[in-house]
């Protein structure tokens, strides 16, 4: 049960199944407490397996029999058939609420809208940057990724290589020989006897080293790699005269042979957290990554690596896609999308120790390469023998990209997928031994691979991902609710709209005429408008308008209004009369017989239609009496209307002694003809 609530000083049922008695589930406020408030658990307890009671009727605000009432306001209430975690509480927290996201859609090119506050905050895709994702990001001037002369063109929302003669790939990265082909690196360190901490090219100057020693390498041999004593005395640090700051990709790589103690293989920056850090974690490996403006990023571990053996490790992180991956001897072991990062790599390297941290590498390390484009599992493979010679660096046997190892004086090809034989020299036809191909994709048999060619709604190297289709472009229209289901997607419309989109407005008037009481249907966009006959209002036309709730209706002198259609009436009370009740009988008189003391002397009005209907005549008297602004008038002979110039009345000529009957010589005409009246208005 999920709600808004506006609490203004009183306990009582929000939602409260069964109107009285203490059985039902009970959603309250008491005492001012909840247990989830705004998307955070306040409160849980362990009651068992219970059978709810929810048959009954459910009451907000209050509960029969109970003298606590709710005081406040309630909006969007949700009940769902199933506990809802935080994260979908929060997910609905804006269900029946129009918010930023809705009512602007700023977000532009497939981006996804997020609600932030009274705000929102647009989710880029690749390829696109501003707050609302409205910039294309030229990737041939950030980073140019074409590799070996390959001309780099931006297109929208990407980029387009237009490769050399000879290569191939989407970055030009691959020969099309079937030979991989490798970017120069930014620098070699073999630390070896032969080059001891000095780069293989001198690009850079010569790493300092300190408490460490030669020792044997991965191919066996004496003084081919370095030995850390796993001290804080123990490292090589090498200066960074700015040829080691890649900025943007990276590549590191190296053999290692750990013997117990965690610690930095290649860390930018001798001590802080800042910088970019490849590292031995818990006997894993280890990598983060710093923006250049002192921003973190998610680390990553990926791969154990055996004590006392060698192991070929490395990083990458491609700055056009964002992604972060983990290799250990040629194979992936850990990805992460951590957006684009202007890598903190401006600073000196150390290697085995980072200064403030007890963490000290104890083992070997030997050939740390280092790139500054992103390699691929193909490239990282092809330059796992860099600096040390065996019969595969004599021979070069193994064909399609695969890994050659020594083994005694011969050698063994690791093939990559997709190829067999001693020398990776076959392809295997997937389509035929396996075929890959899932949801009902078509199976294409490609040099090396294959390609499945999936059918609409799925996609993935083997179609095995269902596109959520809600989540790449949104097809639902007019803020209908977009359901990804299995190979396709369904909109849930807001109420107004049909549609497999939800793009066609429904016309209420045609199809239901919610108008009542005569009131005329207009359709608008997503809903429809009413225009009411006089007298009544409401979404529908469905409420009489009470006029009697107007404050400018004058039922004077404890007069009753009585609503009708477009109108009311008065019900005066006794002792008054007139459509507003604003006229007080005063009495009834007699006149005596001296001139000088009658009562009623001037006649200013006479309606023989209404001789013989005192009551017309009182009406039609009162009138004429309003109009001529007189305070005071009374009726002689049933027709005529007569007044003073003072104000005389029956108490000062004498009251009548039989009432308003007729009384002999006294008597000014018939029954309730002698009456006063005076406007109390």
């Amino acid at each position: 049960m999920l709600c808004w609530v506006y609490p203004t000083g009183k306990d009582g049922p929000l939602f409260n199944y069964k109107r009285t008695g203490s059985w039902g589930v009970h959603l309250w406020v008491v005492y001012g407490q909840l247990l989830w408030v705004d998307g955070r658990l306040t409160a849980q307890s362990s009651i068992g397996k219970v059978h709810l009671s929810t048959q009954n009727e459910v009451r907000m605000g209050v509960k029969d029999g109970d003298l606590r009432y709710f005081r406040g306001r309630i909006a969007v209430m949700q009940l769902y058939n199933v506990a809802l975690t935080a994260e979908q509480i929060n997910a609905v927290k804006k269900v029946g609420l129009a918010d930023a996201c809705d009512e602007l859609k700023p977000c532009q090119n497939g981006a996804t809208c997020s609600t932030s506050g009274d705000g929102y905050t647009c989710s880029c895709v690749e390829g696109f940057q501003g707050t609302n994702c409205e910039h294309d990001i030229d990737e041939c001037q950030t980073s140019n990724p074409c590799q070996n002369g390959g001309q780099c063109e931006n297109t929208h929302g990407s980029y387009k290589c237009k490769c050399k003669s000879g290569f191939t790939g989407k970055n030009c990265e691959t020969d099309v020989s079937g030979q991989v082909i490798v970017p120069n690196p930014v620098a070699v360190f073999p630390l070896n006897s032969k080059y001891q901490t000095r780069e293989i090219k001198s690009r850079v100057p010569q790493g300092n080293p300190v408490g460490v020693s030669l020792a044997n390498g991965p191919d066996g041999k004496a003084g081919s790699s370095y030995a850390f004593a796993g001290s804080a005395r123990s490292y090589i640090e090498f200066p960074n005269n700015g040829a080691l700051d890649v900025q943007y990709s990276i590549t590191m790589l190296c053999w290692v042979y750990p013997t117990g103690k965690d610690g930095p293989l290649f860390n930018y920056k001798r001590t802080g957290s800042w910088g970019v850090h490849l590292w031995v974690v818990y006997g894993q490996l280890f990598v983060r990554y710093t923006h250049r403006n002192y921003h973190f990023t998610p680390h990553l571990f990926g791969g154990i690596l055996p004590i006392n053996q060698w192991s070929y490790v490395g990083s990458t992180y491609d700055y056009n896609t964002g992604i972060a991956r983990l290799w250990v001897d040629g194979r992936l072991t850990a990805q992460s999308s951590i957006g684009k990062v202007h890598l903190s790599t401006q600073n000196e390297v150390r290697m085995g120790v980072k200064d403030g941290d007890l963490r000290y590498f104890r083992g070997r390390i030997a050939v740390m390469q280092l790139y500054n484009v992103a390699l691929t599992a193909e490239q990282i493979n092809a330059v796992k023998k860099v600096g040390l010679a065996d019969a595969c660096d004599e021979l070069k046997p193994c064909q399609n990209g695969a890994t050659c190892s020594t083994s005694g004086d011969g050698y063994t090809c690791s093939c990559v997928e997709g190829f067999q034989g001693t020398n990776c020299e076959h392809d295997i036809d997937e389509c035929q031994t396996s075929n890959p191909c899932q949801n009902g994709g078509q199976c294409e048999n490609k040099h090396g691979s294959y390609k499945c060619k999936c059918k609409s709604g799925f996609t993935g190297k083997n179609c095995e991902t269902d596109i959520n289709e809600c989540q790449t472009s949104n097809p639902c229209k007019n803020s209908g609710l977009c359901e990804n289901t299995h190979g396709s997607y369904e909109c849930k419309c807001t109420l107004g709209f049909t549609g497999r989109n939800c793009e066609t407005d429904i016309d209420e008037c045609q199809t239901s005429n919610p108008c009542q009481n005569g009131g005329q249907c207009e359709n608008t966009h997503g809903s429809y408008e009413c225009k009411c006959k006089p007298g009544f209002t409401g979404k529908n036309c469905e409420t009489d308008i009470d006029e009697c709730l107007d404050a400018k209706v004058p039922c004077a002198n404890g007069g009753i209004c009585i609503d009708g259609i477009n109108s009311y009436k008065c019900d005066c009370a006794d002792g008054y009369v007139g459509k507003y009740c604003e006229w007080e009988k005063q009495g009834c008189f007699k006149e005596v017989k001296k001139k000088s003391k009658k009562a009623m002397r001037t006649t200013f009005a006479k309606f023989k239609k209404y001789k013989n209907n005192i009551q017309g005549a009182v009406e039609a008297c009162m009138k004429a009496a309003e109009d001529k602004k007189l305070e005071i008038f009374g009726i002689r002979g049933r027709y005529k209307c007569v007044t003073t110039k003072g104000n005389a009345d029956y108490k000062v000529h004498g009251a009548s002694p039989k009432g308003c009957k007729a009384d002999g010589d006294y008597a000014v005409g018939v029954k309730s003809a002698n009456y006063v009246y005076i406007l109390t208005k």
